[in-house]
């Protein structure tokens, strides 16, 4: 039997995916926040002998593209939660140690002098670069909802940033549940997590706006929100290495999709009749809509 050849890919250099981000319309001075995927960036061989996997690589090529007057941001999200039924368990929260547990590109970027972190103990940020401590401000589990409009969730749209996604997909975009926040949807949850407050006890508190429950769009592409997104054309696509790799405005999402939910409230949510959790949450999200009447406020 003839075996079939192996595909070849660029070797992954600094240089080759800055040229790629450039060509997207990354650029100087931009805000940009990214989703990312080490393993699907490049072949396995390529990263294995490389200097920690290449991560130094991805980092350098986004300094390079955005300068010093840019910044660079990326989703912290933890393992915090103390029931496993409402996410991930099995840490305290503390900025300065939790570990990200959206990727190990994440991870690096925490370990870099002059990174700045939200102080949220599910659903935190980091951003290093130009006004990084301030664009991390004021989120906390006492501070609002889990992604209120005054801390950085609320940044990206309102400093006009743009989302990135190396190797990922709208499967891990967050900023699908701050518009679920923002509108109110009332399938959003309390919920608890755990955390070392400033005498160093470990101590149990409730975050809310937490996004419990199943979605839709997770963990697929073949979902509402894919094909939306693809007839939508307003985001930028092309192939770092091994990579698929998309660029388009938070705004631009937030703002569709603030219109394609008030069209369907279901847009976003499993349709499984089977399902309890997802008839309540659709039924309750078919509710507020009806009345609901707020425009998006980047529209």
């Amino acid at each position: 039997m003839q075996q079939k050849a192996r595909k070849e890919y660029p070797r992954l250099t600094a240089g080759l995916l800055a040229e790629g981000l450039k060509n997207l319309g990354l650029g100087r001075g931009d805000i940009v926040f990214m989703h990312s995927s080490l393993k699907d960036l490049a072949p396995a061989g390529q990263l294995l002998a490389l200097p920690e996997m290449g991560m130094p690589l991805v980092l350098e090529a986004l300094k390079e593209m955005v300068g010093p007057e840019g910044l660079i941001a990326v989703p912290t999200l933890t393992s915090c939660f103390v029931k496993s039924s409402v996410g991930p368990t099995g840490e305290i929260w503390d900025k300065k140690t939790t570990p990200s547990r959206v990727g190990v590109i994440t991870n690096y970027l925490l370990r870099q002098r002059g990174v700045r972190r939200s102080d949220h103990p599910s659903h935190s940020i980091a951003a290093l670069g130009h006004r990084a401590a301030e664009f991390v401000e004021g989120h906390a589990w006492n501070a609002g909802s889990t992604f209120h409009r005054g801390g950085p969730w609320g940044r990206l749209c309102e400093w006009d940033a743009k989302i990135l996604f190396l190797g990922t997909y709208l499967s891990t975009c967050t900023l699908v549940h701050c518009v679920e926040d923002w509108m109110g949807l009332p399938y959003l949850e309390s919920s608890e997590c755990l955390i070392l407050d400033e005498n160093r006890d470990v101590r149990i508190v409730t975050v809310t706006g937490s996004p419990t429950g199943p979605r839709d769009f997770y963990n697929s592409r073949d979902t509402k929100l894919e094909k939306k997104f693809a007839q939508a054309g307003f985001y930028k696509t092309g192939r770092v290495c091994m990579a698929e790799v998309t660029l388009f405005k938070a705004r631009d999402l937030v703002c569709r999709l603030w219109r394609w939910l008030e069209e369907d409230p279901w847009l976003l949510l499993k349709t499984d009749k089977s399902d309890p959790w997802s008839q309540r949450a659709g039924k309750a999200a078919e509710k507020h809509l009806a009345a609901f009447g707020k425009p998006c406020p980047w529209a």
